[in-house]
């Protein structure tokens, strides 16, 4: 609604009436303000502080295992809807635990990545693990990679996920895994 103008102006002394019509006006827009149509214009700058403000943030972790195969898929349990009121921007820090039990002479390579409303993010948690052979034996190799993402979205129902894959030839016998324990993101929604 914007900034609120007088409309009349109500002076003391015999004579002069107050009219009904004219205080309905001035009251129906103050009413009109506060009843869900205050702007930016309607509030003094630096009055709203964090402390008064309900972020948008989340915490999600993955439920259980997931054993990686050659294409993307959704990590068990990390997968949030979001409903976003107004246009926002989304911003995801993810956490991936990855492991693997390397084979004598195995290169792979494990990915991670943050899916916003149904796109992949660019960027991407990513891990090479390679065994120089010859040693006869395996290796369990364990890490934990980050990854940020971030979109625009608009208003509506959003879903942001977690979705890993792994590359490479696999000559032990064992599959890469992304692990429950510490594979996480947090979530945070900023209204434009």
């Amino acid at each position: 609604m914007g900034v609120i103008s007088r409309l009349y102006t109500f002076v003391n002394g015999a004579g002069n009436k107050i009219d009904a019509p004219q205080v309905n006006a001035e009251l129906d827009q103050i009413l009109g303000v506060l009843n869900g149509n205050i702007e930016a214009a309607n509030i003094k700058d630096a009055v709203v502080t964090s402390q008064k403000l309900k972020p948008t943030v989340a915490l999600v972790k993955q439920t259980s295992d997931l054993t990686l195969g050659t294409s993307l898929a959704d990590v068990t349990g990390a997968t949030t809807t979001l409903t976003i009121a107004t246009s926002s921007v989304i911003f995801v820090t993810a956490v991936f635990n990855f492991r693997h039990y390397l084979a004598n002479t195995e290169t792979i390579t494990m990915t991670g990545k943050v899916n916003i409303d149904g796109s992949d993010a660019t960027q991407s948690a990513v891990l090479m693990y390679g065994s120089p052979g010859g040693e006869g034996s395996t290796r369990n190799q364990q890490a934990t990679v980050a990854v940020n993402a971030s979109a625009n979205v608009s208003a509506g129902s959003r879903v942001v996920k977690l979705r890993a894959q792994y590359s490479g030839s696999l000559v032990g016998g064992f599959t890469p895994i992304v692990l429950a324990a510490n594979t996480n993101f947090i979530v945070t929604v900023i209204s434009q």
